[in-house]
């Protein structure tokens, strides 16, 4: 015969079921706000001390440091991403290469370039070469002064390139292979920047004049002392480095006029004023 098995107590069964808990609301009631019983008297409330209306209570005031800070931070990250999209990127990009373009060398208005010294120098080295190679005949007295007046000119002309006014010192026009690819490079696309001082091919022609100068001065000196005196070949090097030196000067004026007409700017006139100007 089957036992019979207890009886398990449903959830369901009312019987069963536990008596609704109903929540304790507790609530703090300030008594000079919310007296308990009748009026409070007024001596035994504490001085309390003025408020500013607008300044929000303390414990919100406690909480808005790192509410402000969290602000602060998730501003920040948006302003990241917002450089990192591409409309940004090329805006940041317009914005360094305008602030990496260099102002002009040469403004319209004009820049002092050559200082007294170089433009004296300059006319008075033409001066001494086109008188010895055109007017004067070799073995002159007057041949061999002018020749070392032009020596002495160039032996000052590098003294005053290492202490002289800024763009007359080699070492802001100096022709070195960078400067001569650079500048080479810039020709080879049609578009020559103007320099404030030599450009890089007219700084290496100066270099070579004023070396051909001195060689002259060299052998010309060399053709008077007594172990060269009456050498043919010497004399011939002395003849050859004086053709060369008018050629090559001939083909610094033109490529002066040449240069000045591609970079828009006056640079004859400039040796003659000091000036550059840009037209």
């Amino acid at each position: 015969m089957p036992v019979p098995l207890p009886r398990i107590p449903d959830a369901q069964d009312p019987a069963r079921r536990p008596a609704a808990v109903r929540p304790v609301r507790c609530r703090l009631r300030r008594p000079d706000l919310h007296p308990a019983q009748g009026e409070v008297d007024q001596g035994s409330r504490l001085p309390q001390e003025p408020r500013d209306p607008g300044l929000p209570d303390q414990d919100l005031q406690g909480h808005q440091g790192p509410v402000l800070r969290d602000l602060r931070h998730r501003q920040g990250r948006q302003e990241g991403r917002d450089l990192l999209r591409p409309g940004h990127r090329r805006r940041a990009r317009v914005q360094v290469s305008a602030a990496r373009t260099p102002a002009p060398a040469v403004p319209t208005t004009g820049l002092v370039v050559w200082d007294r010294f170089v433009r004296v120098f300059h006319w008075s080295l033409v001066a001494c070469v086109l008188v010895n190679f055109f007017v004067v005949d070799d073995g002159e007295t007057l041949h061999q002064v002018l020749g070392y007046v032009a020596a002495g000119l160039v032996g000052a002309r590098i003294v005053w390139g290492f202490v002289g006014s800024r763009h007359a010192r080699f070492a802001s026009f100096f022709p070195t292979p960078a400067r001569l690819m650079r500048h080479l490079a810039e020709l080879r696309r049609g578009h020559a920047e103007p320099h404030a001082g030599h450009n890089p091919l007219g700084a290496l022609m100066m270099l070579a004049l004023m070396a051909l100068v001195l060689a002259l001065g060299l052998t010309g000196w060399l053709q008077g002392t007594d172990r060269f005196w009456g050498e043919e070949w010497l004399q011939d090097l002395h003849e050859g480095l004086a053709t060369t030196l008018v050629a090559l000067a001939g083909l610094h004026a033109a490529a002066a006029i040449v240069m000045g007409r591609i970079e828009r700017t006056r640079l004859v006139r400039a040796m003659i004023t000091g000036v550059k100007t840009r037209y």
